[in-house]
């Protein structure tokens, strides 16, 4: 059984992962299945029926809007949780900061020099 809270419309390359793992060979190879989905791009939204069809027996779609599923759902319960870093953590943490903020302050000149550049293209 898969769980995800991400609609696998919005990907095709994700529904061959998650169908890969849950029934392997049923979608073909990754390399197949890519040049499966680039053609039922080019026949439109009616050429994915048959993708629909294969795999609607596996798939229980929920949607928010159905007010079944909203009388489930509970409230919305938030849980903070703090976990601090341990001390080598905390070093390798700040060391990045530091690295990062060294290699913005270079390349951040470079920057407003092209945008600067840009904008006097813009002007000719």
């Amino acid at each position: 059984m898969i769980l995800t809270g991400t609609p696998i419309e919005n990907r095709l390359g994700d529904l061959w992962s998650l169908f890969d793992l849950l029934n392997p060979g049923l979608l073909g190879s990754a390399k197949a299945f890519g040049a499966y989905a680039k053609n039922l791009a080019a026949r439109g939204s009616e050429g994915y029926r048959s993708l629909r069809t294969l795999v609607r027996l596996y798939i229980l779609r929920r949607l928010k809007t159905d007010k079944r599923v909203i009388a489930d759902l509970p409230e919305k319960t938030e849980v903070r949780a703090f976990c601090p870093l341990s001390p080598a953590q905390a070093v390798l943490y700040q060391k990045t900061v530091q690295e990062l903020s060294a290699r913005l302050e270079t390349s951040g000149e470079g920057i407003a020099k092209a945008g600067s550049a840009k904008k006097d293209q813009g002007r000719k």
